[in-house]
Order: C-alpha cells, then sequence, then structure tokens
C-alpha cells in the first residue's frame, strides 16, 4: 500500500495557456482585437463628415440671409406704397373742398342764371331731402352726389309768381341788340356765302 506523498508525487502538470500569435508572422504577439490602422481611417471619415455638415451649415445660413434681405425690401417696399392715415385724410379734404367750392360756383351760376329770366330756384321738398338721406344712410355705398340732388329737370319750371313784364322787357332787349341784316359766313361746297341771319319767333304762355 502506497503512502500519500508517493501518490502526489505521480500527480500530472497540467501546462499553462499560451499568449496568442499571429498566424502569417511567428513570433509577434498580439495584444488587441483592433489593427492601429481602422483608428486613423475612423478619424479621416468623421473629419469629412463633419466639414460636410459645415458646409451645409453655412449654405443653409447664407439662405435663410438672403430671405431675410428679400422680405425686408418687401417690406419697405409695403410701406413705401401704403398711404399714411394723416396724409389720407388731409388729401379727402382737399378733394372734398375742391368739390364743394365748385358745386357753389356751379349753384351761383344757375340762380343767376334763372334770375336774368326772373325765375327762382326752389329746390326740393325738405321731406324728400330727409328720404334721400335716410336712404344714403342706409345703403352707405351709394354715393351721397347721386342721393343729393342739387338740380334736375323740372326743378326750373316757372312759378305762378313770376314777373311777366321783366321777362317781356328781357326778351325785348335782347331782340334790339340785335343788328337787322346781320349776316354770317355759312360754307357752302366749293366756297362760302354770306347769309342773313332770320329772326327766331318766340311764344310766352302765361301758363
Amino acid at each position: 500500500m502506497s503512502s500519500p506523498l508517493a501518490s502526489l508525487s505521480k500527480t500530472r502538470k497540467v501546462p499553462l495557456p499560451s499568449e496568442p500569435m499571429n498566424p502569417g508572422r511567428r513570433g509577434i504577439r498580439i495584444y488587441g482585437d483592433v489593427p492601429a490602422s481602422h483608428d486613423s481611417e475612423l478619424m479621416a471619415f468623421m473629419t469629412r463628415k463633419l466639414w460636410d455638415l459645415e458646409q451645409q451649415v453655412k449654405a443653409q445660413t447664407d439662405e435663410i440671409l438672403s430671405k431675410d434681405q428679400k422680405i425686408a425690401a418687401l417690406e419697405d417696399l409695403v410701406q413705401t406704397l401704403r398711404p399714411h392715415p394723416a396724409e389720407a385724410t388731409l388729401q379727402r379734404q382737399e378733394e372734398l373742398e375742391t368739390m364743394c367750392v365748385q358745386l357753389q360756383r356751379q349753384v351761383r351760376e344757375m340762380e343767376r342764371f334763372l334770375s336774368d329770366y326772373g325765375l327762382q330756384w326752389v329746390g326740393e321738398p325738405m321731406d324728400q331731402e330727409d328720404s334721400e338721406s335716410k336712404t344714403v344712410s342706409e345703403h352707405g355705398e351709394r354715393d351721397w352726389m347721386t342721393a343729393k340732388k342739387f338740380w334736375k329737370p323740372g326743378d326750373s319750371l316757372a312759378p305762378p309768381e313770376v314777373d311777366f313784364d321783366r321777362l317781356l322787357a328781357s326778351l325785348q332787349d335782347l331782340s334790339e341788340l340785335v343788328v337787322e341784316g346781320d349776316t354770317q359766313v355759312t360754307p357752302v361746297p366749293g366756297g362760302a356765302r354770306l347769309r342773313t341771319l332770320e329772326p327766331i319767333p318766340l311764344k310766352l304762355y302765361r301758363n
């Protein structure tokens, strides 16, 4: 029977695992799984990608600046073309004042013309003017000049108190101003000739 010491002396020794070796090159030990050339390629790729992104950002920035300049130019143009409220109000006031002066002059000329023939402009009844003013207020789109009729055919009809004696005297004065036998040059085919003006018959009715 063998002793325990003898059994220990007979135990086999297990060899330790050896370090990895490069099969292509003998004697060169490998201490990493990634080669060194891969790091430089990755760095070059990332640098190129970053440069492309910077160029893209620069192009987009330039485009945004160009659009901002165009928008600013259009806003300036709109402000230039848009009339200012104060200027528009002043211009409208001047137009209304000019129109008022013209209408007043026309009314004076009309009254003077009617007065020469012994007529008087009586205008329209107040109730009719009020109704027309109400129509204008209800329909604001209508022009106030069309609703406010200053004169229309029929307003110059002779009222019952016409001074016929004065009218006849005015007609007599007009007749005296006309020279009897007065002539006028009248064009005819091939030239012109003098034509004696004939009196115009005029009839006056009291009704």
